[in-house]
Order: C-alpha cells, then sequence, then structure tokens
C-alpha cells in the first residue's frame, strides 16, 4: 500500500527511495511479517484519525416470532466503545551511501528488510507481551483483563479443545495459536500415540502451517516463553494510523558515510471483549 508522505532530508536525499516506495519498503513488509497483522490473528484496520473507536454491544435488540399483520415489537441497542489511540512504533538505520544510492530493487529490498525487523520486534513485543512504558500500546494481548485462561503441560492437545470451547462460549471462533518456538517444539514432538513417529501436529515441512485441532500454530520469538494464546481474528483488532514516514538524512553519521533512514509508524490493538482471547500457561506434568 502507498503511502503519499514526501520524504523530508535536509541535505540530498537517497535517490533509491521515493514516496510511492514508503508502503513497499516499509508496511507491506511489516504486514508481512507481524504475528499482529497476520489475517489469521487479527482483524487489520487503518485509520486517518487520533484516536478509533470499537463500538461494543452490551445488549442485543429482541427478534420474536409475530403473527402476519401483527406490530412489530421494537427493541433498543445499547453499546459502549473502546477507545484506541495508535502509539509511534520508530525504525531508525543507518546505510552506505553506496546502497543509499543504488536503484535496483535488491538494494531497496535490503532497506525495506532491515527497517521492517526494527517495527516487527517493536509491534509484536508490544502485541504478545504486558506492556507499563506510557509511550508503549496497551490494547495488546498480554494486558488484557478478563481473558479465559487455561492451563497446559503440553503433554496433549487437550487444552487447544479448551480454548476451542471456551472462546465459542464467549461469541468467538478461535483462529489461530500464538506460541514461543520453544514451546511450538514440544507440541511439534507430539506423537499420534505410543510407538509412533507421525506427528500430532502433522507433517512438519508444513512449518507455520501445522494444525493442532485443526486451528494453525504460529511462532513467534517474541511471545513469552511459557505462554501460547488462543485468538478470535474477529474480535482482535490491529489498527494502523496512515500517515507512516520515512525521513533521509545525510549528516547523522557524517564521518561514517553512512545515511540515516528514519521510519515511524503509529500502531495500537484493541480487543472488545477479552473473554474471546485465550491464555494458556504451560507448567511442568507436576504442576510447577
Amino acid at each position: 500500500m502507498a503511502v503519499n508522505t514526501p520524504i523530508k532530508t535536509n541535505t540530498n536525499g537517497a535517490a533509491a527511495i521515493t514516496p510511492e516506495q514508503i508502503g513497499a519498503l516499509v508496511e507491506a513488509p511489516v504486514r508481512e511479517a507481524s504475528v499482529a497483522f497476520n489475517d489469521l490473528v487479527s482483524t487489520a484496520v487503518t485509520t486517518d484519525s487520533h484516536d478509533y473507536r470499537i463500538p461494543i454491544m452490551l445488549e442485543d435488540g429482541d427478534v420474536e416470532w409475530t403473527e402476519e399483520g401483527e406490530e412489530i415489537a421494537p427493541s433498543d441497542l445499547e453499546f459502549d466503545e473502546l477507545k484506541v489511540t495508535p502509539k509511534k512504533a520508530a525504525g531508525l538505520v543507518g546505510i552506505t551511501s553506496e546502497l543509499a544510492d543504488d536503484s535496483s530493487p535488491d538494494a531497496q529490498s535490503q532497506v525495506g528488510r532491515s527497517l521492517a525487523e526494527k517495527l516487527v520486534t517493536k509491534v509484536d513485543y508490544a502485541f504478545l507481551n504486558k506492556q507499563t512504558a506510557p509511550a508503549a500500546p496497551k490494547g495488546g494481548l498480554g494486558n488484557l483483563v478478563g481473558t479465559t485462561n487455561l492451563v497446559t503441560d503440553l503433554s496433549n492437545l487437550d487444552f487447544v479443545a479448551d480454548a476451542i470451547s471456551a472462546i465459542e462460549l464467549a461469541g468467538g471462533h478461535l483462529t489461530a495459536l500464538i506460541a514461543n518456538p520453544d514451546d511450538a517444539l514440544v507440541l511439534a514432538k507430539l506423537k499420534e500415540s505410543a510407538g509412533s513417529n507421525k506427528p500430532l501436529l502433522g507433517d512438519a515441512s508444513e512449518g507455520l502451517r501445522a494444525r493442532a485441532l485443526g486451528m494453525p500454530v504460529l511462532t513467534s520469538r517474541h511471545c513469552p516463553k511459557g505462554t501460547i494464546y488462543g485468538v478470535s481474528r474477529g474480535d482482535v483488532q490491529t489498527i494502523l494510523r496512515k500517515g507512516t514516514t520515512l525521513e533521509v538524512n545525510r549528516s547523522v553519521w557524517f564521518t561514517r558515510d553512512l545515511v540515516a533512514i528514519r521510519s515511524i509508524m503509529r500502531v495500537e490493538f484493541g480487543v472488545p471483549v477479552p473473554a474471546r482471547v485465550a491464555v494458556i500457561t504451560v507448567q511442568a506434568a507436576d504442576g510447577s
């Protein structure tokens, strides 16, 4: 998605990076690599506003069986709202002047990958861990209160069945599990039965397409070890504020002949009904 924001530079700009490429260099790689933006995990929303409001239905309207010709009884809908204010995630990288002036697609991709890696780290860590810093997002899974809490020792997949049931009782639908690679490895080693070498999650070559009771198992190194999240994508929103910027400055690292490239994205998360997220704590078989 292209972002029509001019590149600001106080000296000669980097010819390889044009305003039309900001989306391709920054937003697209982040959307592709970030768990928070994965369409199995959340619904991505882009807003022009400083604040984004998610409606929460507190009371449904009534629907009654009605005789033909009879008056339809009116009912009221009661709403609340969750106000979300995207927070700033900033990445800064230094690249050589030669790379900055190289107009080849490979050079541009390297710039994009470097920026995207820094932004993905910030976004996904905030999404999966409790945040207390004033400037950090507070709507991620680690900050939710009122989630569905479960426990497993990873000896079987019963916890997945429990998460499916609990989230459906809360009105959602489990669409994916998110685990630290270490916990995912334990699951990957589970076999269908004693003496079998067939993985319980399916063919290991499937990688991120591995499934537990039909649910995709996604991995992120930013997910806390010992915690597995079960999410309902329709009930988790990743809000991106329009106006991603890319600024180039050739004077910051003047003595090293490096070009500084700074990118800023504003992101926050919204989960109106926390019970539709399962937080699964991994315990040892002895309960420790």
